[in-house]
């Protein structure tokens, strides 16, 4: 799916609007670590200042390998990406990568 915005994401990109300073800074006040974050389908970037592109369907096996190990993530966002996602599996996969008990997932 992902495959048929490639041609025009600069002006997606351009011309999407952009989430206010404010929403991510309430966010990152609830944790209390701000070390690793995982911006799960940032599309061209706007929430997220550096990424890696991967699947949109991986195994835990590859999110350890692409995304991170278990229980080492301060926060998992999900912008506008939740609609596109296996939500059991994408839960699954949050659960396991999120820091315990103060991990925190935005959707």
């Amino acid at each position: 799916m992902a495959d048929l915005f490639i041609k025009q994401v600069k002006q997606y990109a351009e011309n999407r609007p952009d989430c206010p300073k404010e929403l991510f800074e309430f966010i990152a006040s609830k944790t209390p670590f701000h070390n690793l974050v995982w911006d799960v389908g940032t599309g061209s970037g706007q929430a997220a200042q550096s990424f890696k592109y991967t699947s949109p369907i991986m195994s835990i096996s590859e999110v350890e390998q692409k995304i991170a190990p278990k229980s080492s993530l301060d926060l998992v966002t999900a912008t506008q990406a939740l609609h596109w996602l296996n939500l059991p599996s994408f839960y699954q996969q949050v659960k396991w990568v999120l820091k315990k008990p103060h991990g925190v997932i935005a959707a």
